[in-house]
């Protein structure tokens, strides 16, 4: 076997890694023994060395995803209809009990673009861990310059809660400045942020610019955070969740970020839903206007919705 062809057969067919260590670790006994009858000790040793690499790398790769479970992948071609007024869209969501993606359009769900104000998300996160941010609301204010702004909502002063409901930009530049770039390198590689790719212009890396994400990946990034994969505080996911709440009614909570670039030519809507003590992580993206709708993070919140309300994860 190769090392991608064992991953392969887990990830097809279900198998756990602590199973197919058992089954190397048997094999292993059985191939060295009958080397060893043959006299051919040179060639044990070699072979003991390559299956102890071996077992390090699955042992590596266990400690950073966490167990890895069968992925279960239902799509829905019949979503298109959501996505009519646009050249191109995805929609997945990722049900936490039953282990299983929903998707529209699975091909572009796995295409990295540009995350723009969703990864405000994470640098929320980012700014809380570093100290920079404070656990209280008011203690994160930022006045405004004054400079020219696009929307008059962030045309004021800020904090944290202000800034993530009204994607205040200039805000979030302010956090990443202070962070650093190498504190944020640092950071994009321990989460394991899309490409991890940090432009010249670092206080716009992640707008229309060389930092990019999949719509599965953002899915896969939110599960891994709030699963506990990430170590960050709990303290801070709080925080965080409580900021995106759009929903919060009768047992059903709706959190997400939207994203869009000032073109209206590309919109997100990163979230997850909480229902009856289970968890569904969504993202929808759309791209390219086909008539006089915009592909904007307002538009991604509204197909997100209905999708959400067929799937009867909101519905009652």
């Amino acid at each position: 076997f190769t090392i991608g062809g064992l991953f392969l057969f887990c990830f097809t067919f279900g198998v756990q890694y602590r199973h197919l260590l058992a089954f190397l670790f048997f094999c292993s006994r059985i191939r060295i023994n009958l080397i060893k009858n043959n006299h051919l000790i040179e060639e044990a040793s070699m072979f003991k060395n390559t299956f102890g690499i071996l077992l390090a790398l699955i042992w590596a790769t266990v400690n950073f995803t966490g167990e890895v479970k069968a992925e279960k992948i239902i799509e829905h071609k019949e979503f298109k209809e959501n996505f009519k007024a646009y050249q191109t869209g995805t929609f997945i969501v990722f049900d936490e009990a039953q282990n299983q993606y929903q998707v529209f359009n699975n091909k572009q769900s796995k295409k990295r673009v540009s995350p723009d104000s969703t990864f405000q998300i994470f640098l929320s996160l980012a700014g809380l861990e570093a100290g920079i941010l404070d656990s209280k609301d008011e203690n994160t204010f930022m006045k405004w310059d004054g400079a020219p702004q696009p929307f008059a909502l962030w045309r004021k002063d800020q904090t944290l809660s202000s800034a993530t409901y009204g994607s205040v930009v200039w805000y979030f530049q302010g956090i990443a400045n202070q962070i650093g770039e190498k504190k944020m390198k640092e950071f994009l590689k321990e989460i394991g942020y899309g490409n991890q790719k940090i432009s010249r212009e670092f206080s716009t890396f992640w707008i229309q610019s060389s930092l990019a994400i999949s719509p599965k990946e953002q899915v896969d990034l939110l599960y891994r955070t709030y699963s506990n994969q990430l170590k960050i505080k709990p303290e801070n996911l709080e925080i965080l969740r409580k900021n995106i709440t759009f929903h919060n009614k009768h047992g059903l909570r709706i959190m997400g970020q939207t994203g869009s670039a000032l073109s209206g030519q590309n919109g997100w809507y990163v979230g997850w839903v909480e229902k009856g003590g289970n968890r569904y992580f969504f993202t929808t993206y759309i791209a390219g206007m086909k008539g006089s709708e915009k592909a904007d993070g307002a538009n991604a919140r509204i197909i997100t919705l209905e999708l959400l309300d067929q799937l009867g994860i909101t519905s009652n």
